[in-house]
């Protein structure tokens, strides 16, 4: 303990049980551990396809407006070549999936 500094000190002492814990149990702390980890992972994957689902007509969306731009030579606006019901449909996605990206972060 010549290595460890004041505050390493005071927590050895307030925290450390040198039996250990009585009701300890190995096999049912790596069952938590284990089932903790599929849940995070199960929820990241959730998340991920979601994530995906909801960019996926966006993406899509700019990609044909690049590609009209591209083949036509053409000058045209996005607000001309989506519209503007349209365009306002897919800003207001985005603020959803941002706005429901942060509930479930919170």
């Amino acid at each position: 303990m010549a290595d460890l500094t004041q505050n390493q000190i005071l927590d050895y002492k307030k925290w450390y049980l040198p039996g250990g814990d009585k009701d300890f149990n190995p096999k049912k702390n790596q069952e938590v551990i284990e089932a903790t980890i599929k849940k995070t992972d199960d929820l990241k994957r959730k998340r991920d396809a979601e994530y995906r689902e909801a960019i996926a007509e966006r993406s899509d969306a700019a990609v044909s407006y690049l590609f009209s731009r591209k083949g036509a030579q053409s000058r045209q606006s996005v607000e001309k070549y989506f519209g503007k019901e349209e365009l306002a449909r897919l800003r207001a996605e985005d603020i959803l999936t941002k706005l429901k990206s942060r509930s479930l972060l919170n």
